[in-house]
């Protein structure tokens, strides 16, 4: 797609000028000619807000409210929306219900090119209105940093210092990793503290630069997984744990942090732990599947096809077992991880609850005598082989 070249007036994101610089007066135009292209223009978490779609279906489309901002693509001539995905999105669904006085929409076309565009559509627009969650402001900061923009305009972005920090921090975390993943308005709800422990985690990475994206996750499960969650850890604590793991004599990169001090575990622990990220895995795919299937049935109650209503319910009813299914098999792995994690040793670098305060724990000689193998680690071997069976034979 070829970008056309700005007004002389248009000297990229952050220019002076009016608004009506940056846009053409309203015009009214087909809505045929409009389309979406999320992947351009889109920075926020999700594609719409459905609480403002629901409230548009409710009350109508009101033309007298801001007209959606789109650019017109120099190529197709199409108009891409690049502000206003919410009110779009609901005026599509009440055209489609029979309002054909949506068959024309009112909008104000960018003046800028494509790159401006985008600019406006993450940078401006999205900050201007309702705040989208730290996950779009992140995507925000991170464009503003690679267009070579100052802290003075971060914080015009951006409001305040301690945000600008605070997004700061987090850009050291791995883009794709479980903190970013899970940033959004209701993630307290499943992970309490969850701002507060991510930018910690960006914080230390800023710092100790050892540290990757697989002790990362570690610190996420050590943080909320497992029979050990840390959740309400305090500060001080959690910086001088990380620390004294991440520069200890000898850390290689390729070391586990070890942070709740397991010295070492069955061979069993490693197989588990793959059975459960499959698990895992499925049952994220079995959950999209079942958020698309909701958004389908709020179309067909809305176009009143109750044949397309009956199919999608009964999806979504077949949807929900399986992903039942899938969480008791989850449950029982993890059962059987905390069954072997009670089996297993305390490292050197923290010495067993047990042992007295103000002493160390000496490590005892080895012992060559020849031992029977565990009868209960025998019966775990045989409960894992078991499940993972269950796992392979599992239909959805």
């Amino acid at each position: 797609m070829k970008s056309r070249k700005a007004p002389a007036s248009i000297s990229g994101l952050g220019f002076l000028g009016s608004l009506a610089q940056k846009f053409s007066p309203v015009r009214e135009i087909d809505r045929s000619k409009i389309i979406t292209r999320p992947d351009l223009f889109q920075g926020r978490q999700a594609a719409f807000s459905q609480e403002t779609v629901d409230k548009i279906l409710r009350e109508g489309f009101d033309r007298s409210q801001e007209p959606i901002a789109v650019w017109q693509d120099p190529d197709s001539k199409k108009f891409i929306v690049i502000s206003g995905h919410s009110r779009w999105h609901a005026s599509e669904l009440l055209y489609k219900k029979g309002d054909k006085q949506l068959q024309t929409m009112p909008v104000k076309v960018y003046q800028g090119n494509l790159e401006q565009a985008q600019d406006y559509a993450i940078l401006e627009s999205n900050r201007s209105g309702t705040a989208e969650g730290l996950k779009s402001d992140l995507n925000a900061y991170k464009r503003a940093l690679e267009k070579g923009k100052k802290r003075d305009y971060l914080l015009s972005i951006f409001k305040t210092e301690a945000r600008v920090r605070q997004l700061e921090d987090m850009s050291y975390l791995n883009p794709k990793g479980r903190f970013i993943e899970y940033l959004g308005e209701d993630s307290e709800k499943s992970f309490p503290y969850l701002a507060r422990n991510a930018q910690w985690v960006g914080t230390m990475r800023k710092h100790y630069t050892q540290l990757t994206n697989a002790h990362e996750r570690e610190i996420f499960d050590y943080l909320y997984t497992g029979s050990k969650k840390a959740i309400g850890t305090k500060k001080e604590g959690f910086f001088s744990l990380v620390e004294k793991k991440a520069t200890r004599i000898g850390f290689n990169q390729a070391d586990p942090l070890n942070l709740n001090s397991v010295a070492s575990s069955s061979a069993l622990t490693a197989s588990v732990k793959t059975l459960i990220a499959q698990v895992t895995s499925e049952i994220d795919e079995l959950t999209s599947q079942r958020v698309k299937t909701e958004d389908n049935i709020a179309r067909a109650k809305l176009e009143a096809n109750e044949k397309l209503l009956n199919r999608f319910q009964e999806t979504r009813r077949d949807l929900n077992a399986a992903i039942l299914r899938k969480v008791e098999s989850r449950t029982r792995l993890e059962q059987e991880m905390r069954q072997i994690d009670r089996g297993t040793l305390y490292d050197m670098f923290n010495p067993p609850p047990s042992t007295a305060p103000g002493t160390r724990a000496v490590p005892a000689a080895p012992d060559k005598t020849p031992r029977k193998q565990d009868p209960e680690l025998l019966k775990l071997i045989a409960r894992a082989k078991a499940v993972k069976a269950e796992l392979q034979t599992l239909k959805l």
